[in-house]
């Protein structure tokens, strides 16, 4: 798969985007626990942006991420991350759509994948595993609460957030879960009572 390139002041548009959001996470962080958990709520125009933001602010605090997209094919959003001069070596992507939509594994050694949205408890497991042996700083990212919506029952996605959020803490580790504005009502009260913040963005 050939990398993908942006138009330059679409690229120089995001980057500036993707600083406004980093500086925005940055500040909203401040005075939380070093092993705080956090739910983002995104407006849907403005995701790529939010990942990017998110992302650039944890890998340059040095950061080891396990990053779970259900939106996005490992793939293309590596390759959209790097286009934005991150570096993604402090990454291992979690891949829940890449196989539902019928495409192929990628052989990287950063790359795991299940085969559906819908295997939550797999996707549970295999996190866990990697935090188990990153080392340092070490965050989770779900890519998104309001993806798996799609797939799965509303108390099975609330289940799910709830695990991973309390296995994120045991581990040490951050959790970062996007939602979009969209759910807020449904999703963001319940997982909330289990995060230190809800940060809108």
């Amino acid at each position: 798969m050939s990398e993908t390139t942006l138009p330059q002041n679409e690229l120089e548009e995001l980057l500036l985007e993707s600083r406004k959001i980093s500086l925005i996470f940055q500040r909203e962080l401040e005075g939380l626990d070093p092993d705080f958990q956090v739910l983002v709520i995104e407006n849907l125009s403005s995701h790529n942006q939010v990942i990017a933001g998110i992302i650039k602010y944890l890998i340059q605090k040095k950061y080891w991420g396990v990053y779970i997209t259900v939106n996005m094919p490992a793939q293309i959003l590596e390759e959209k991350i790097k286009a934005q001069g991150i570096d993604t070596n402090q990454l291992v992507f979690l891949d829940g759509i890449t196989m539902q939509s019928g495409g192929q594994k990628s052989s990287k050694e950063n790359f795991y994948f299940v085969d559906s949205p819908k295997e939550l408890t797999e996707i549970s497991v295999l996190t866990e595993n990697i935090l188990k042996e990153l080392k340092g700083k070490k965050f989770v990212l779900l890519d998104s609460a309001s993806t798996l919506l799609v797939y799965n029952q509303h108390d099975t996605v609330e289940k799910f957030v709830h695990s991973l959020i309390s296995k994120s803490r045991i581990h040490e580790a951050n959790s970062i879960v996007l939602l979009a504005k969209e759910h807020k009502k449904s999703l963001a009260e319940y997982i909330s009572e289990f995060c230190d913040k809800i940060i809108e963005i």
